[in-house]
């Protein structure tokens, strides 16, 4: 395009050159006919000449300047199509509504139209009530219309739309821009389509759910022998002070002693029944509540004496802390647990297996350290630590899900667990909020 205009300007000049020098040889020969003719010629040759170069810059300054103007126009169509070779490759739905126009679309990229199943040209010029039931087009206005009242980008996390695909669910992200007067201009939103993102997130969700009540029920079979061991135990006392209670019927002294030894060993019982209830518990939501840390660490250990006694390991409350934490008691007890038994599983192989629990604050968290006497972590391993599945124990002794869930149960606490690498024994961590 550039060398044909730069041919139409050498053509212009050419021409425009050549009709005025065709002046010079009429006027040679009028001189030739009347010298006087001569003079004038002379006279008006000046006037002659600068017309003559007025023209000829005339002619090309207006070919240069349709020169500018081709090589502008062409740019600024470069960078149309650059715009809507970006905009239509892109994956996600990008629109624009002009807010002076009763918010009506005059931007919309292909991922859009794939989404609504209509074309670029249906949409342009038209708003959402052109297209979606009244109920969803008054709150899609809604959300634009806040758009700009806030003055700010929006993120809408979760917005229902019909589509030819069925029901589908968009994370929407609306930007208002303004004019510089500082009237309202143009919306800008992006729409991001989660459906099978939230359809996998409730997939996992359920996935977890089983998993922890894997992991609680195998707990639960570790415990059984210590809870029989326990219960046997009130139950002997119970059964040894009714054959006394008879003996005693006419010393009320007496008998009033057995009936408190036997309801102490009832409740005895009734608090091994109600931890193991709680621990057992199944709920498809979190029920946060403030708890004493100390009384979780507690609980967390009376529930892993069975399996400590079953392998010589002495668990030990090192330090404790008055304070608070806000959770759900039975999955943070689940946590303590599952850290508490690995510590037991890693100790018992040492001479003398040890399991500490200390509890600190450090600034404003909450800090439960489990340390045991094993012979600690290699680098792989932490490397893969809360990996799902990923395990160092022996075929069938662990199913690699403990770490993993822990994590995910203290992600949804916004607490966190690590491996403490400044200490001298394997020591992992925990860290809340403290309330």
């Amino acid at each position: 395009m550039e060398s044909s205009s730069r041919k139409k300007i050498l053509i212009r000049t050419t021409l425009t050159g050549a009709l005025i020098g065709c002046f010079f040889p009429i006027l040679a020969y009028l001189a030739r006919q009347n010298p006087n003719v001569l003079f004038y010629i002379i006279c008006t040759a000046p006037m002659v000449l600068g017309l003559c170069a007025y023209l000829v810059s005339r002619t090309r300054i207006q070919a240069e300047d349709l020169l500018i103007n081709k090589r502008s126009e062409k740019k600024i169509n470069d960078q149309k199509r650059l715009l809507e070779t970006i905009l239509n490759h892109l994956p996600n739905m990008v629109f624009a509504k002009d807010y002076q126009n009763g918010l009506r679309f005059v931007l919309f990229n292909s991922a859009g139209e794939e989404l609504l199943g209509l074309r670029n040209q249906d949409l342009i010029g038209k708003n959402d009530y052109d297209f979606f039931p009244k109920d969803q087009a008054d709150f899609f206005t809604a959300k634009d219309r806040e758009v700009f009242q806030s003055k700010k980008k929006v993120v809408i996390e979760q917005e229902p739309i019909n589509t030819p695909q069925g029901s589908r669910v968009l994370k929407t992200v609306k930007v208002p821009t303004f004019r510089d007067d500082g009237t309202p201009d143009l919306l800008i939103g992006i729409s991001v389509d989660i459906t099978e993102e939230l359809e996998l997130q409730r997939s996992l969700e359920s996935e977890r759910g089983r998993s922890l009540l894997h992991s609680k029920l195998a707990a639960l079979g570790e415990m059984s022998a210590g809870v029989a061991h326990e219960i046997n135990n009130p139950l002997a006392i119970i059964a040894g002070n009714i054959g006394l209670i008879r003996r005693y019927r006419e010393d009320p002294e007496k008998l009033e002693t057995k009936v408190q030894a036997i309801e102490k060993s009832v409740e005895r019982i009734a608090k091994i029944v109600r931890g193991l209830k709680k621990f057992a518990r199944v709920s498809d939501e979190p029920h946060f509540e403030e708890t004493a840390i100390s009384e979780l660490i507690r609980e967390s250990v009376s529930l892993t004496e069975a399996k400590a006694q079953r392998h010589q390991t002495r668990v030990e409350i090192a330090s404790t802390i008055d304070a608070k934490i806000t959770c759900d008691t039975v999955e943070i007890e689940q946590v303590m647990v599952n850290l508490i038994n690995n510590a037991i599983d890693a100790a018992k192989s040492t001479p003398d297996p040890w399991v500490k629990i200390h509890a600190f604050l450090d600034s404003d968290q909450v800090v439960v350290q489990v340390i045991d006497s094993g012979t600690g972590v290699t680098p792989d391993v932490e490397a893969r630590l809360f990996e799902p599945f990923f395990t160092t124990k022996e075929v069938g002794e662990g199913t690699g899900l403990g770490l993993s869930i822990s994590k995910g149960i203290l992600t949804q606490h916004k607490a966190t667990l690590q491996l403490n690498r400044n200490m001298k024994h394997t020591c992992f961590e925990i860290r809340f909020k403290k309330v």
